[in-house]
């Protein structure tokens, strides 16, 4: 039985558990990285400025989903790990309800989920009653297709005995207060853990990292920039060791 990382899109659970993935492979784990906002966006596509925006940063073209899906492939082949892609749901910047974009600025795309999104529904025909564990974001940050997420995998908390355990969303975790606020907005009880892992397996993660090109614009000053940042956020009690924090969901 495979552990399962929910990612809310295509760079999602290597930047957030790529350390924690790599370890569970060398264990001789079974791990798949599910990718949700996976589809490959209808045309017309909104012209909205926030998709403007983002293929402009992105550099990868108007239909930017096979570009994406090879450097997510290429990222979970150095971790170790299995890709499965929802088809029916695409990023968030690409939905739209009777031909109006649902998240057309950048403002849109946080802390409120439009009521009109079609991922809600279609996220609940989903069946991963085969997972060993799920992992699910926290929703440090609040964009909206990490919530809708981690709503679901609330929504299966309450369906199955499958462990669920929300890992801390990069790169929003370097707000620790985020992080906090996150917590406080699950309304359940949560155990917190820690995996340690050590200077290989965060190397693993660095190269897994460097896969998604496209993105390197968005978060870091350069891919030079990436390997002492990335170190530096997840380092542990130690030169040497490096962690990756989860929520175990409690139940009554």
């Amino acid at each position: 039985m495979p552990h399962i990382f929910l990612s809310p899109h295509y760079d999602d659970a290597v930047y957030s558990c790529g350390g924690t993935i790599h370890q569970l492979v060398q264990q001789g784990h079974d791990v798949t990285i599910l990718t949700i906002m996976a589809g490959v966006p209808s045309l017309p596509l909104p012209d909205t400025p926030v998709l403007q925006d983002n293929h402009e940063r992105w550099q990868i073209g108007d239909n930017p989903v096979t570009a994406r899906r090879r450097e997510d492939k290429a990222a979970a082949s150095i971790l170790g790990a299995n890709t499965e892609y929802l088809e029916t749901i695409a990023d968030c910047i690409y939905r739209t309800n009777d031909g109006e974009a649902l998240y057309p600025t950048e403002e849109s795309l946080w802390d409120k989920i439009h009521p009109d999104d079609p991922a809600i529904i279609l996220l609940e025909q989903i069946d991963l009653s085969h997972a060993d564990t799920i992992y699910a974001p926290l929703g440090v940050g609040g964009h909206v297709d990490h919530l809708i997420v981690r709503d679901w995998a609330i929504s299966l908390s309450q369906k199955t005995d499958i462990p669920i355990r929300f890992y801390e969303d990069y790169p929003y975790l370097r707000d620790r207060k985020a992080v906090d606020l996150a917590r406080e907005k699950i309304d359940a009880k949560l155990s917190p853990d820690t995996i340690i892992f050590t200077q290989d397996t965060m190397q693993s993660k660095i190269q897994a990292m460097l896969s998604y090109q496209s993105q390197i614009a968005s978060f870091w000053e350069s891919a030079d920039a990436v390997s002492h940042e990335v170190s530096e956020t997840f380092r542990g009690a130690t030169d040497t060791t490096f962690v990756e924090r989860y929520y175990a969901m409690i139940r009554n």
